[in-house]
């Protein structure tokens, strides 16, 4: 897949999918995702003026860099993601693959303030009841797991 293509479809199911802008939604203002497409293609979303947003470049304010790969952005592409739970569990089977990696690069204060831990509540009981199959029975856990990602 070219770079165009790459961020193409990238951009369309970050602006275009209802699910992503109520996540982005949750995010404080001025708070991005960094998005590594291939790790040669740096992106960052975030929401504004009720709009999700995908943008070239390295943001100024993120505390998670999404590693993807492009099997990750085709799969997605397809995927309905009408709601928040369906398309965490389509983002969480991509992490699974290995076709996404999660990075906690600012600090856990950030992750546990600025809206990130409110994308997963908002998702709701089905998201959770699927995270719960791999261990991450609350939110608790889920707090933990994201502080042994920053170590």
């Amino acid at each position: 897949m070219s770079e165009n293509e790459l961020f193409r479809l990238t951009k369309t199911f970050i602006e275009e999918k209802y699910a992503v802008r109520e996540a982005l939604k949750e995010l404080k203002p001025g708070v991005s995702l960094e998005i590594s497409l291939e790790d040669r293609i740096p992106t960052h979303c975030y929401f504004k003026n009720g709009k999700a947003i995908l943008e070239e470049g390295t943001p100024t304010n993120s505390d998670i860099r999404f590693l993807v790969k492009s099997e990750a952005v085709r799969r997605l592409a397809d995927a309905p993601c009408d709601n928040l739970a369906e398309t965490g569990i389509e983002i969480a089977r991509e992490v699974l693959a290995g076709n996404i990696e999660i990075q906690i690069t600012g600090s856990v204060k950030n992750i546990l303030t600025d809206g990130y831990l409110s994308i997963l509540r908002k998702a709701g009981p089905d998201f959770f009841s699927f995270l719960a199959q791999y261990g991450l029975k609350n939110i608790f856990k889920v707090i933990n797991y994201i502080k042994k990602m920053k170590s």
